[in-house]
């Protein structure tokens, strides 16, 4: 049986934030790497800037393939 996972970044579907638990989906301590973005958003606010580099660091280094294939 195949898991199907979804990932609302709009927030059309779910209320709440998605990002965090997409990012852990790859890596459980992923989020480590974007320690230094969560420690000055309370001063920036940017949750834009912020998104992009959690992103950024926690998949810089998994093959797109494997990206393309989680769930």
């Amino acid at each position: 049986m195949r898991k199907i996972v979804v990932f609302d970044f709009d927030g059309t579907l779910i209320k709440g934030d998605s990002l965090f638990p997409f990012l852990l989906s790859f890596k459980k301590w992923g989020l480590i790497k974007a320690f230094p973005e969560l420690l000055i958003y309370p001063f920036l606010r940017d949750r834009t800037r912020l998104k992009e580099a959690m992103l950024k660091r926690v998949l810089a280094d998994i093959p797109y393939e494997k990206i393309l294939l989680q769930g």
